[in-house]
Protein backbone atom coordinates (compact mmCIF):
# COMPACT_ATOMS: atom_id res chain seq x y z
CA UNK A 1 0.00 0.00 0.00
CA UNK A 2 2.95 2.30 0.38
CA UNK A 3 3.23 2.39 -3.29
CA UNK A 4 -0.33 3.96 -3.44
CA UNK A 5 0.12 6.29 -0.53
CA UNK A 6 3.60 7.39 -2.68
CA UNK A 7 1.27 7.67 -5.70
CA UNK A 8 -1.97 9.76 -4.16
CA UNK A 9 0.56 12.26 -2.53
CA UNK A 10 2.82 13.13 -5.93
CA UNK A 11 -1.14 13.23 -7.27
CA UNK A 12 -1.92 16.21 -4.19
CA UNK A 13 1.44 17.56 -5.14
CA UNK A 14 0.58 18.12 -8.73
CA UNK A 15 -2.75 19.37 -8.59
CA UNK A 16 -1.32 22.15 -6.41
CA UNK A 17 1.07 23.00 -9.08
CA UNK A 18 -1.87 24.11 -11.28
CA UNK A 19 -6.14 24.16 -10.84
CA UNK A 20 -6.05 23.10 -14.61
CA UNK A 21 -4.47 19.66 -13.67
CA UNK A 22 -6.51 17.13 -12.94
CA UNK A 23 -5.05 13.55 -11.67
CA UNK A 24 -6.33 10.02 -11.20
CA UNK A 25 -5.03 7.76 -9.20
CA UNK A 26 -5.99 3.94 -9.95
CA UNK A 27 -5.20 0.68 -8.03
CA UNK A 28 -5.67 -2.90 -9.74
CA UNK A 29 -5.92 -6.56 -8.67
CA UNK A 30 -3.09 -7.44 -10.26
CA UNK A 31 -1.22 -4.79 -7.75
CA UNK A 32 -0.58 -2.35 -10.57
CA UNK A 33 -1.27 1.05 -9.98
CA UNK A 34 -1.78 4.20 -12.51
CA UNK A 35 -1.33 7.85 -11.86
CA UNK A 36 -3.44 9.70 -14.77
CA UNK A 37 -2.61 13.38 -15.11
CA UNK A 38 -5.17 15.06 -17.67
CA UNK A 39 -4.43 19.10 -18.56
CA UNK A 40 -5.27 21.10 -21.51
CA UNK A 41 -6.73 18.12 -23.80
CA UNK A 42 -3.45 16.08 -22.83
CA UNK A 43 -3.18 12.93 -20.97
CA UNK A 44 -0.03 11.60 -19.40
CA UNK A 45 1.02 8.28 -17.40
CA UNK A 46 2.69 7.20 -14.40
CA UNK A 47 1.54 3.50 -14.28
CA UNK A 48 3.49 0.99 -11.73
CA UNK A 49 3.28 -2.41 -13.83
CA UNK A 50 3.99 -5.39 -11.11
CA UNK A 51 4.14 -7.87 -13.58
CA UNK A 52 7.87 -6.30 -14.70
CA UNK A 53 8.61 -4.50 -11.58
CA UNK A 54 8.72 -1.38 -12.45
CA UNK A 55 7.53 2.06 -13.66
CA UNK A 56 6.24 3.31 -16.93
CA UNK A 57 5.78 7.15 -17.77
CA UNK A 58 4.86 8.87 -20.91
CA UNK A 59 1.98 10.73 -22.61
CA UNK A 60 -0.75 9.56 -23.85
CA UNK A 61 -1.54 8.94 -27.64
CA UNK A 62 -6.01 9.41 -28.51
CA UNK A 63 -6.31 5.75 -28.46
CA UNK A 64 -3.57 4.46 -25.84
CA UNK A 65 -5.07 2.01 -23.42
CA UNK A 66 -3.33 0.60 -20.05
CA UNK A 67 0.21 -0.70 -20.55
CA UNK A 68 0.24 0.09 -24.70
CA UNK A 69 3.85 1.18 -23.98
CA UNK A 70 6.15 3.64 -22.52
CA UNK A 71 8.83 5.80 -24.13
CA UNK A 72 10.40 6.17 -20.20
CA UNK A 73 11.03 3.19 -18.11
CA UNK A 74 12.43 2.78 -14.12
CA UNK A 75 12.88 0.61 -11.75
CA UNK A 76 12.05 2.97 -8.60
CA UNK A 77 9.26 5.53 -8.10
CA UNK A 78 11.57 8.64 -7.57
CA UNK A 79 13.13 8.52 -11.27
CA UNK A 80 9.58 7.84 -12.38
CA UNK A 81 8.14 10.57 -10.27
CA UNK A 82 10.68 13.21 -11.75
CA UNK A 83 10.30 11.75 -15.29
CA UNK A 84 6.81 12.68 -14.90
CA UNK A 85 7.31 16.07 -13.86
CA UNK A 86 9.47 16.63 -17.20
CA UNK A 87 7.43 15.31 -18.97
CA UNK A 88 4.50 18.16 -17.57
CA UNK A 89 7.03 21.15 -17.29
CA UNK A 90 7.71 19.94 -21.02
CA UNK A 91 4.44 20.05 -22.20
CA UNK A 92 2.36 22.61 -20.21
CA UNK A 93 3.49 25.96 -20.60
CA UNK A 94 1.41 27.38 -17.65
CA UNK A 95 3.16 24.93 -15.64
CA UNK A 96 6.64 26.16 -16.14
CA UNK A 97 5.45 29.61 -15.78
CA UNK A 98 4.00 28.71 -11.87
CA UNK A 99 7.08 26.74 -11.24
CA UNK A 100 9.03 29.59 -12.42
CA UNK A 101 7.69 31.96 -9.99
CA UNK A 102 7.41 29.29 -7.25
CA UNK A 103 11.52 29.26 -7.46
CA UNK A 104 11.78 32.47 -6.32
CA UNK A 105 12.54 32.83 -2.68
CA UNK A 106 9.43 33.95 -0.27
CA UNK A 107 7.54 33.10 -3.13
CA UNK A 108 3.78 31.29 -2.35
CA UNK A 109 1.80 29.22 -4.43
CA UNK A 110 0.35 31.71 -7.22
CA UNK A 111 -2.54 31.16 -9.81
CA UNK A 112 -2.29 33.31 -12.48
CA UNK A 113 -5.55 33.73 -14.41
CA UNK A 114 -6.34 32.07 -17.50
Amino acid sequence: MALAEDMARLADEIRQDSEDLKTEVNMFPSGAVSLRVKASGRGFDLDYLLSYGMFGVDELEADAGFDSGYRFGSRDFESAKAKMRELLREALPRLRQIESIAENPGASRVTIPS
